[in-house]
């Protein structure tokens, strides 16, 4: 479950267009417990990953984008649930609460938040609207990574992501410092 919110983590993060704060870093920090010696720092400009993101050439990434097999949701339909999800209000739109797991999606100010529990391990997910609205401001069938890279490039040092399991924390930020905390 850590690699995977990592992965959204970085890929909602990944790569800012022209324009945003040239000192505006992306942290990721991965920190063992328990036995589990592991500790990992990536410390980017911002910078870097917008001239390597274009680079990446796979199925579904290329030039910055995602293209997406759209099945059961049209872009259109998108869009829309996310422009009401920014003129909504506050509150706590889907919670579900089981034996094993715990899921609570709310919009705290101008922030999607996602909270989790799953046989032990929890976290966080909090993202700004703005780069949602970014993120599906392509065409039809892409995510426009470096749309929502710059607009997180204008928001407030914070962080975005954070996982803590049995014997690792996972915690991924953006702020103007060049090393990690």
């Amino acid at each position: 479950m850590k690699a995977t919110i990592a992965c959204l983590a970085l890929v909602l993060l990944a790569g800012p267009a022209q324009g945003v704060d040239r000192d505006q870093w992306l942290h990721v920090a991965v920190d063992g417990r328990g036995g589990n010696d592991e500790r990992v720092r990536v410390n980017l400009p911002l910078s870097i990953v917008e001239t390597v993101l274009p680079l990446i050439e796979t199925k579904e990434l290329r030039d910055g984008k995602v293209w997406i097999d759209q099945q059961d949701l049209s872009h259109e339909d998108i869009v829309k649930i996310l422009a009401s999800i920014r003129d909504a209000k506050d509150g706590e739109y889907v919670t579900v609460d089981d034996l094993n797991e715990s899921v609570r999606i709310a919009k705290e100010g101008n922030y999607l938040t996602v909270h989790f529990e799953d046989h032990g391990e929890k976290g966080e997910i909090r993202v700004p609207v703005s780069v949602l609205d970014a993120l599906v401001s392509g065409q039809d069938d892409e995510l426009d990574l470096l749309a929502a890279v710059r607009a997180l490039g204008e928001a407030d040092d914070q962080t975005l992501v954070t996982v803590e399991e049995t014997d690792t924390t996972v915690r991924i930020w953006i702020d103007r410092k060049n090393e990690s905390d």
